[in-house]
């Protein structure tokens, strides 16, 4: 099984070095289509957050992910338009990253009604997990071709 896995992955990385256009349309073209995907990827790691907590059920971590998806995304689009200005510098850019760590700590905080220190020892765990699943979101992704 590995070796056709393997096979698949040296596939895809082969095509998307001979034609990285079409890879990247293809990566745009399905990135909206399944963006759902990174919900059901985010939840898990945010389950882990609260583990032995049986206040908080799988229905709230969905709300919760997806409050914050659809928040990071206009936060992006802000990003890009601002880029598409030519008013994005590295003061700009720093500024909508560290409110996005900021929007982070205060959703965490309101949502699951945490204390400023409950809330801030999660708040790297938090990050880190978005980033493993925007990682798996986007071999997903890719390996979908």
């Amino acid at each position: 099984m590995n070796g056709g896995v393997a096979a698949t992955v040296g596939e895809v990385v082969s095509a998307a070095a001979k034609d990285p256009e079409l890879a990247y349309y293809k990566l745009k073209a399905n990135a909206y289509k399944f963006s759902w995907a990174l919900i059901l990827f985010s939840m898990p790691f945010v389950w882990l957050l609260f583990p032995f907590n049986r206040r908080f059920k799988m229905y709230d971590h969905a709300i919760y992910v997806t409050y914050s998806i659809a928040f990071m995304s206009l936060l992006f689009s802000l990003s890009m338009l601002l880029s598409a200005l030519h008013v994005t510098a590295g003061l700009v850019t720093t500024a909508l990253l560290l409110y996005a760590a900021w929007h982070m700590y205060r959703q965490m905080k309101d949502a699951y009604s945490l204390s400023r220190f409950g809330a801030m020892w999660r708040l790297p765990l938090l990050y880190m997990f978005a980033c493993v699943a925007l990682a798996l979101f986007f071999t997903m992704l890719v390996m979908m071709g």
